[in-house]
């Protein structure tokens, strides 16, 4: 039975960290209600099951998602939108910003494209 928690779930909270940290450092609510958003948005229309019936993910798993996200974000508003506000940071802020799109870009196209998405493989074409 698979719960809240999932081989992801830090990974959520680490991109929940970085993503509010790096957004709008100098407005820290604002750059988390935007990240959590999207981040919701993503969730929503994330498939729970393949197309052949095999499940990939449960919607307690969604919920822990949200909420692991959720937590990273309001660690970011403590103490990364301090350090993203410091202009000798400027670069990692915005390799963190671009690398955040290309990964939301990827995730949102391959839940809605999942046979001709070809920015990164996804997880419904089959291997040969």
């Amino acid at each position: 039975m698979k719960g809240y928690v999932d081989i992801w779930t830090l990974g959520h909270f680490i991109f929940g960290f970085l993503s509010t940290s790096a957004l709008l450092p100098s407005y820290p609510i604002l750059s988390a209600i935007i990240t959590n958003t999207l981040h919701l948005i993503n969730e929503l229309i994330e498939k729970s099951e393949t197309p052949d019936g095999k499940v990939l993910e449960t919607d307690l798993n969604h919920i822990g998602d949200i909420i692991f996200f959720f937590f990273g974000s309001l660690l970011g508003i403590i103490y990364g939108t301090k350090i993203f506000t410091e202009p000798k940071y400027s670069y990692y802020r915005y390799a963190i910003l671009f690398l955040s799109l290309l990964i939301y870009i990827s995730e949102v196209g391959r839940e809605l494209f999942p046979y001709s998405w070809t920015f990164f493989d996804s997880a419904y074409k089959p291997i040969w």
